[in-house]
């Protein structure tokens, strides 16, 4: 550890180091010298790598960040914090649930305009027809280069189907390795089915419209019309 601050601690007996950036309270020490950890957890936890954290088998909670380059964590025992007086488990509670909150509300605004880019990004690759559809149904229909007519409908999963005679029947499932907004995710799915629509089909999981998978699907989904 370079931190001189975390060396003297560890000197005097406050912390232990347990190796690969781990530290942890003394045994027997309890606040106000666990300000330390929450001196440490207030510093740390509007930065983009914290993560609160929790280690079952040891009984003990903290958080880990990575802000130096390299992932440390910071645990505290639960039996250290049932020893604190009330006053002190209150102070705990309320940075831990702070830090929490920030996290959440920081999380839900930042999906939130994530969503909002998405759609804003896919009603531009619409046609006004498809925009329409989009507002009144949900879904919106588009043209492979199969030939065969897709509807691409608001959701992560299952959520592609083939129309044939005006009706679907089957449903087909790509999906991306990323967390992607629904509207991102509708956007790859039309362009791959408008510009290679066997490959998308290669690469789906196909179910029949009661959601149960059909393995041979492929052969008798066909790639035209």
């Amino acid at each position: 550890m370079s931190d001189p601050e975390i060396q003297s601690l560890i000197h005097r007996g406050l912390v232990q180091d347990l190796g690969e950036g781990s530290i942890v309270l003394a045994p027997g020490v309890g606040f106000p010298t666990g300000s330390f950890y929450i001196r440490e957890l207030c510093q740390h936890q509007h930065h983009a790598s914290f993560q609160h954290q929790s280690w079952a088998f040891s009984l003990e909670v903290g958080f880990t960040c990575a802000c130096s380059g390299e992932e440390q964590e910071w645990r505290v025992s639960l039996h250290e914090l049932r020893q604190l007086n009330s006053d002190d488990q209150l102070w705990y509670e309320r940075v831990r649930q702070h830090s929490l909150n920030y996290g959440c509300k920081k999380k839900r605004r930042e999906a939130r305009l994530a969503v909002v880019r998405a759609k804003a990004l896919l009603h531009r690759h619409l046609t006004k027809q498809q925009r329409w559809e989009l507002r009144a149904k949900k879904a919106f229909t588009v043209q492979g280069s199969d030939g065969n007519t897709y509807l691409i409908t608001e959701g992560t999963a299952n959520n592609v189907k083939r129309v044939k005679n005006g009706r679907p029947d089957f449903s087909l499932c790509v999906v991306s390795d990323y967390n992607l907004p629904v509207y991102d995710l509708m956007l790859a799915q039309k362009l791959l089915l408008e510009t290679n629509a066997p490959h998308f089909v290669s690469l789906a999981n196909i179910f029949d419209l009661a959601g149960r998978p059909l393995p041979t699907a492929n052969l008798e989904l066909g790639l035209t019309g």
